[in-house]
């Protein structure tokens, strides 16, 4: 077993800085960049991105939504033809290998 040291420790924290900083960073860039849709609306990015499931607290909410949903046959049956119907479509868009 190896033995943490102080190096180890500070590599450690300046990484964690690091991340946070550019977390930082980001969240300022996507806050300044706007867009707007059909209607006229305006959102800047981070807007969006917070309402996405790039964000954490909705990205596990959609998951445990699957995970209860999914199994049930009716959710199953309901969601067939749409399933079928992407299906159709990503294969008219990406041909299949021969």
């Amino acid at each position: 077993m190896t033995e943490k040291t102080d190096a180890d420790t500070e590599k450690y924290w300046k990484l964690i800085y690091i991340k946070r900083k550019q977390k930082e960073k980001n969240r300022q860039y996507l806050e300044s960049i706007f867009i707007s849709n059909e209607v006229g609306e305006q959102f800047s990015l981070q807007e969006l991105s917070n309402r996405s499931v790039s964000n954490p607290a909705i990205r596990v909410n959609t998951k445990r939504l699957c995970r209860i949903l999914i199994p049930s046959d009716s959710v199953v049956q309901g969601l067939a033809p749409f399933l079928h119907d992407v299906k159709r479509t990503v294969s008219s868009i990406i041909p299949t290998p021969s």
